[in-house]
């Protein structure tokens, strides 16, 4: 392959890989590889619109949650916002430890908003048989979960505690309103979900559904509440304890309610609509939406009743504790290290520069490995003395000095020690003892 061939793919190859990272931006900005309702998705479908609206605004911190409904914090002057949960969620997608969680943090004081999503046209008159599997264990998705991509939902194996009903708990029940005329659904709505969420009309003419806001309601951010909304949802709430009030009816049957829970308060609404980015192009109720979050001080948009979990790995651990310079050390520290074991910092000896310049590279032997060896090991003053030792250890048997060797040796030694460091002749020493060890016995 020629030079100009090569060029070429590397080119083409470059292309298509900022080709797919342009389409893989491009789904993840648009957000629809989250369920719908998600603060994440920017597409009708979604909430962010909602999340950054209420971000700008000053003295209100904004923010998602990751975890696991158990590790809530304080519910003092806290929103906690869970839209798009369905039915079976509520019944019993929630262990009984995250129930417990729930009603902690609405009688600290938060304000604790679901917004329910419609069940499937599949699902709807099927009742709790179709509520997800929570065996110990093992879990079994639903139809919803099915039809929105195989996402894993709360029937999933991370679920091993017991089930709650929290809608039982807080004395509240859901029913289905067949509305007389079925709505016009969402324009983006893609096949998989496969719910009765539709959009308003655009003809100019008002919708055919309409929630009315119950008159005589108490308070000053209920004085403000629009007098009718556009609904788009047949679920109902009904048998209401006597703690529930009713806010908005549609055909007489409650649609959004409030109670009282310690020192927060529960709010339920029957259409998660309302808080989609699409409604707040379309029909934005500004008064309903800022009643809903009330006086708090932080809002909280919940991720993981839709499945959307942070794991806790090595990654997220990094993120949270800033580690990103500690990273980019070791990193550099892995680089320098490859680079000194790559390159010698030390100038190559003479014959071994001219080795190089020759184009070959002559290895070395045992015996060359032996000398450095002991040139590393042995201080050059105790040379001899360790070589007389050596011999007598490998060649004096039993202690036994044939020929009276040995002692010659040790004499020559000796004599050797004796004399100052300048004076030393380490070469005449050796050939003394070279000479005795040759003589025959």
């Amino acid at each position: 392959m020629g030079k100009g061939m090569r060029l070429v793919l590397a080119v083409l190859l470059l292309c298509f890989a900022l080709g797919v990272i342009q389409l893989l931006l491009l789904r993840f900005r648009a957000g629809d590889v989250y369920p719908p309702y998600s603060s994440l998705r920017s597409d009708p479908m979604g909430s962010k619109m909602l999340y950054e609206a209420l971000g700008s605004l000053p003295g209100l911190a904004v923010s998602r949650h990751y975890q696991s409904l158990t590790s809530l914090p304080s519910g003092r002057g806290v929103a906690l916002l869970l839209l798009g949960a369905n039915e079976p969620f509520l019944r019993n997608g929630l262990e009984e430890r995250e129930a417990r969680s729930l009603d902690a943090f609405a009688v600290e004081g938060g304000r604790l908003v679901i917004a329910i999503r419609a069940m499937p046209r599949a699902v709807i008159g099927r009742g709790e048989s179709e509520a997800p599997d929570r065996t110990e264990g093992k879990g079994v998705k639903s139809n919803d979960e099915k039809s929105e991509g195989g996402r894993q939902g709360r029937g999933s194996p991370r679920s091993c505690g017991p089930s709650a009903d929290v809608l039982a708990r807080w004395g509240v029940s859901i029913n289905l309103l067949c509305p007389r005329a079925e709505p016009v659904r969402q324009s983006v709505e893609r096949e998989t979900d496969k719910v009765a969420e539709p959009r308003q009309e655009t003809g100019g003419g008002a919708p055919e559904l309409r929630a009315k806001l119950v008159p005589g309601l108490s308070g000053r951010a209920r004085s403000e509440l629009p007098q009718e909304l556009a609904w788009h949802s047949p679920i109902v709430f009904d048998r209401l304890s006597k703690s529930w009030e009713v806010v908005y009816t549609r055909d007489e049957a409650a649609v959004v309610v409030e109670r009282q829970f310690g020192r927060g308060t529960i709010v339920l609404v029957s259409d998660p609509y309302l808080f989609s980015n699409e409604a707040l192009w379309r029909d934005r109720q500004t008064a309903f939406l800022a009643w809903v979050v009330g006086e708090s001080e932080v809002v909280l948009f919940d991720e993981t009743h839709l499945g959307v979990a942070e794991e806790q790995g090595v990654a997220s651990l990094a993120r949270k504790y800033r580690l990103h310079g500690l990273l980019a050390g070791l990193i550099l520290l892995a680089g320098l290290f490859v680079w000194r074991n790559a390159v010698s910092f030390v100038p190559p000896h003479d014959e071994e520069a001219e080795s190089f310049r020759q184009g070959s590279l002559v290895g070395k032997d045992s015996t060359a490995a032996l000398v450095n060896l002991l040139r590393r090991s042995i201080l050059p003053s105790e040379l001899l003395a360790v070589c007389v030792e050596e011999w007598k250890k490998a060649f004096a048997r039993d202690g036994e000095d044939a020929g009276g060797k040995l002692r010659r040796l040790e004499a020559v030694v000796e004599e050797e020690m004796k004399r100052s460091p300048r004076e030393r002749d380490p070469a005449a020493a050796y050939r003394a003892i070279a000479r005795i060890l040759s003589e025959r016995e």
